[in-house]
């Protein structure tokens, strides 16, 4: 982990944070994204588009923040 830490141009990213009890539908979203791109080889980009509605919901709802490494926002908009 320190070797990848330290690598160059490696992004610092947080977990997500301040998603209480609805952080098991965005683990969800990340373990259904993998399962249908990697192991079942569906399209990447519908797949993507599918999830981040999902995200952006969950998103929306709670009114988090966004966490690094994407800016600080008002809305944590899913891109």
């Amino acid at each position: 982990m320190r070797r990848q830490r330290d690598a160059p141009g490696a992004i610092l990213s947080l977990l997500p944070v301040g998603l209480g009890t609805r952080e098991g539908e965005v683990t969800k979203a990340f373990k259904d994204s993998f399962q249908a791109i990697v192991l079942d080889g569906a399209d990447i980009r519908s797949t993507l588009d599918s999830q981040a509605k999902v995200l952006q919901k969950v998103f929306d709802d709670l009114k988090v923040p966004c966490w690094a490494p994407d800016p600080p926002a008002a809305r944590c908009e899913v891109a």
